[in-house]
Formats: structure tokens, sequence, C-alpha cells
């Protein structure tokens, strides 16, 4: 490098080629925000890892970098509190110690009264995954199921509880009626925290409440609900195959609004109305035969030709076989509860 040049070693001159798009566009991952994105520089970071290191706070932080230099400060307060998360949550795995934490699950489950069983499975480098219940809680989750052939299990996994996944078996206790709302409350089962949410995980959790459960219950018409997770559904179709399977509608609700708001073009009309085609009282799901399904549907993406395609992709077969065949059953039969 000529000698005129050393100085300036650190920059660096990049030419795009192509052409420069008329309009930029926030980040990919961004939720909450419309300006552009731009890249904050890494000594910003530095500067939050020094105030983090000197055990200041992080509005302390942010005040401190944003009166000094303005031009080279932290978007918000956000991005120091993610900084300290990620940076705590790294430092925890690193430090951790494997074997112990094995040898410590395995321990528990003799040791514990709430931990059923610890699945480690060869080839994990995370600690083993947890099925947890009390002697009680499963004993009462049986006797709903033996005796109210309306008991619907659920099976949900829960979010931002810390590094794992906590899935939850759920029902009604018809015992007991809650004084505001006179409804059945809903009480918890079996347990499972665990580190993915892969089909085999499930698979393994499912497998123990199944042989827990065919000790005391034969011959009756289990229903379990869920959301459409890939995993989880086919987990309980492999495991509780003679079970009906139904799918909870507040999650398909969730998704199919979130859907027709961000990939479809329409009006705020005309996802409301999709909406109550759908779930309305005389909608899709309450059809009063096969016939009557295939005509309303037919009726739906007629009206709305850009829907179409994801509605018979997406919907059409699961709403008939996991919501609406179990609709026109109830009203046939006796009445349930829904999920």
């Amino acid at each position: 490098m000529p000698t005129q040049h050393q100085a300036r070693a650190e920059i660096s001159l990049v030419e795009y080629t192509g052409a420069f798009p008329e309009n930029t566009a926030p980040h990919g991952n961004a939720k909450h925000v419309t300006h552009d994105y731009q890249r904050t520089d890494p000594k910003v970071f530095d500067q939050i890892q020094n105030g983090i290191n000197s055990k200041k706070s992080n509005i302390d932080i942010y005040q401190e970098m944003v009166f000094k230099n303005p031009e080279n400060a932290p978007r918000d307060l956000q991005q120091i509190r993610s900084k300290r998360y990620h940076d705590k949550k790294q430092s925890h795995q690193s430090s951790s110690n494997l074997p112990d934490q094995v040898w410590e699950a395995l321990a528990m489950v003799n040791n514990h009264e709430f931990v059923a069983e610890a699945v480690y499975t060869r080839g994990n480098n995370m600690p083993p995954s947890i099925i947890a219940y009390s002697p009680m809680q499963i004993e009462d989750m049986k006797l709903h199921i033996e005796n109210d052939k309306d008991t619907i299990l659920g099976i949900d996994r829960t979010f931002n509880l810390g590094p794992t996944y906590v899935t939850n078996l759920v029902y009604k206790n018809k015992k007991v009626v809650k004084k505001s709302s006179r409804d059945y409350p809903i009480f918890v089962g079996p347990v499972f925290f665990h580190w993915d949410a892969s089909y085999y995980t499930y698979h393994s959790f499912l497998s123990h409440v199944k042989a827990r459960l065919d000790t005391d219950v034969q011959f009756i018409d289990l229903r379990i609900g869920s959301d459409d997770e890939g995993g989880i559904t086919k987990a309980i179709d492999k495991v509780f195959n003679s079970a009906e399977r139904l799918l909870c509608t507040k999650h398909m609700k969730d998704n199919i609004t979130d859907h027709l708001k961000n990939k479809l073009p329409l009006t705020k009309t005309d996802r409301s109305n999709i909406m109550s085609d759908l779930f309305s009282e005389d909608g899709i799901v309450t059809a009063h035969d096969e016939v009557d399904f295939n005509c309303k549907s037919e009726n739906l993406c007629t009206k709305y030709p850009v829907f179409a395609d994801y509605y018979n992709k997406r919907l059409k077969n699961r709403i008939l076989d996991h919501i609406q065949n179990c609709y026109r059953l109830e009203t046939s039969d006796s009445p349930r509860t829904s999920y």
C-alpha cells in the first residue's frame, strides 16, 4: 500500500452494481417500525458492552451515549436491553455443564414428586426434557376422561418462558364452576419442558401420557384439541390414532387474520366479510352437511378469488376434517364443549 494511503487502511470503498431501489424498506425482522433500516456501527455495540461491564443501568448507558455523541448512539433503549439479554443467554449456555445437568435431571425423577420422566436421546447437546405432573393431576385427568365423553384434552406450546419450550395438556374441570364467569375452569394436566418442537419430541411426551391413560382409561372416544403446528398434529395422529383431533379455532382465526392483513390486497371490509363467511353462526364451519360446506366454500372463493388459493390449499380440508365434521357430530348428537 502506498505510504500516503496507509493512514486510511481501515477505510473501504464499495461500489454497488445494479439499480438502487426507489424505495428502501425497514429491516425484514422489524415489526413496529416504518423507517429505513440502517446498520448500527459495531463501535456503538462496543461502547454498550463497556457500559454493561461497568455495571451501569440501561438508561444510564443510553443517556450517556446520546449526550456524548448522538450520531453514534443506540437507536433506542431496547437495543441495549437486547444486547444485555443475548450476552446473558450466551454466558449461561457456555458456562453450563451438560453432564451435570443430565445427572441432576435424572436424579429428579426419584427425588421430586412433580417430575415423572426425564427424556434424553443420543446425540443431544441439550439437557434432558422433563415430563412433569403430580399423581393427583394425572388421576384427576383420567377421572374426567372416563366419566365425561365431552372432555377435550387441549395441548398447546407456550412461548417466552425462558430458553425452553413449555407444552401442557389442559381440560375443563366440570366439578367446579367459576363464580365470576359461571363457566368451568381450565385445569392443567401433564407439563412438558423441552428444547425443540420436532415430531420426535412430541411423540415422546404423548407416548408417555397415553401409556398412563391406557392403564385405566379404555374404550372411550378421546378428543384432543390443538393448533395447527406440524410436529404436534403429526404426533397426535400417530400416538392417539383413534382419537378425534380438533383444531383450535382461535389459533386458526389469528393465522387467517394475519394472512389477510399482510399477504393479500384486501380492504378492511373485505377481511371482515371473509372472517364472517368462515366463522359466523351461518358460516362455513357451521355448514349443515358436506354439500352445504362445499357450496359455501365455492361462494367464498368466487367472491374473493385472491383468497381462493390460500383457502383451498391451507384451510378447506383442515376445516372440513377437524372443525366442521366435529360440529356436525355435536349438533346431531349431544352438545359438546367447543374448542
